[in-house]
């Protein structure tokens, strides 16, 4: 686990990372060829001023409180989940559920167990949310060879790339903060970059599975729980995991 002291860093990073990618959208926005496939990111951005706050909010909120959000944003992850299967069970929706979102979630709940979590669930959600944002980016700007068309077809290896390096240099950034260690700084961007793929093409297995696009969507431009944390819950646990093998 990391030190609570490292959560103003945190923030300041958050903070950072979130107006350099703004910053970078505006100036390749300028150009004729990529301003109609960036014109959804801006908003995309500033939804996720709320879901930031959201997430910071729940990782240093007391622990009854926190484990009381907990279970009533894992329900609705699972009855998204279930939901789109109702009635077409089979063997291989059954493992998609279990893969997304059942397990991480269970992996999650032994993290909240340590009572000093909350700057490795922001730490994580960090490392997550500047590799997705940035395989985005970078796969709307380079984009050109797909990972995995069937599963996610917007998903593109120099998207992964993009957002993997951006991922590594933020740990190696807070490595010179000395909020991690050079190791560690290491491990955890390595294994944000690999679950945070993993997890968003687990949720897609299951939808695929179905038949579904999107699950039910809480918000207009956003997708439901499940598809708002997807990478989140997977990479949470495997960070702990990751901090503790460095440690």
């Amino acid at each position: 686990m990391i030190s609570p002291s490292a959560l103003p860093m945190l923030a300041a990073a958050f903070v950072s990372a979130w107006i350099g990618g703004f910053i970078l959208v505006w100036v390749l926005g300028r150009s004729p060829a990529l301003r109609q496939r960036l014109r959804d990111v801006p908003g995309l951005m500033v939804w996720q001023i709320g879901v930031v706050s959201g997430v910071f909010g729940f990782a240093v909120a007391p622990a009854g409180l926190q484990w009381a959000l907990f279970a009533l944003a894992a329900a609705r992850m699972a009855f998204e989940a279930l939901r789109i299967h109702a009635g077409q069970w089979s063997g291989a929706r059954a493992g998609a559920v279990i893969l997304s979102p059942i397990l991480p979630l269970a992996l999650l709940a032994l993290v909240l167990r340590e009572g000093d979590a909350a700057a490795t669930l922001i730490l994580a959600f960090l490392l997550s949310e500047v590799f997705d944002s940035f395989a985005y980016v970078g796969g709307k700007v380079f984009g050109r060879r797909k990972v995995a068309p069937w599963l996610s077809p917007h998903k593109t290896w120099e998207g992964l790339l993009t957002g993997a390096a951006v991922c590594l240099a933020l740990a190696l950034t807070l490595s010179g903060f000395s909020v991690l260690s050079l190791p560690q700084a290491l491990i955890c961007s390595a294994a944000a970059a690999v679950f945070a793929t993993l997890g968003d093409l687990s949720a897609s297995l299951g939808k695929r599975l179905a038949g579904v696009k999107d699950y039910p969507r809480l918000i207009a431009s956003q997708g439901g729980l499940l598809d708002m944390f997807d990478s989140w819950i997977y990479v949470a646990p495997m960070t702990a995991f990751a901090l503790a093998l460095a440690a």
